[in-house]
């Protein structure tokens, strides 16, 4: 990506309501992780020393959730509900 999409990305970025996935540098293999946004599920990987943004609703409902977890690694996860604006969320390499 150009230097000015980057920015634009990060400007349009700063004025949603956003998750962001960290992955530690001292991991030594990729893990699976569910971003679960409303039932709305995603199944990836993260590799390590990876960050990942996710936009998440403007005007989400009243029982508007996001659930993170991290299910074939260590089982660990994180329910995420409203208000917030920016939520970050740090995977150990252990």
């Amino acid at each position: 990506m150009s230097a000015g999409k980057d920015a634009l990305h990060a400007r349009i970025l700063l004025y949603c309501s956003s998750v962001f996935l960290h992955y530690s540098p001292a991991a030594s293999e990729s893990v699976t992780y569910f971003f679960n946004e409303d039932n709305d599920i995603i199944k990836d990987r993260i590799h390590p020393g990876t960050s990942l943004a996710f936009r998440t609703a403007h005007y989400p409902h009243a029982a508007y959730f996001i659930d993170v977890s991290l299910p074939t690694a260590s089982g660990d996860g994180v329910e995420i509900r409203p208000p917030f604006s920016r939520v970050d969320v740090y995977i150990g390499g252990n």
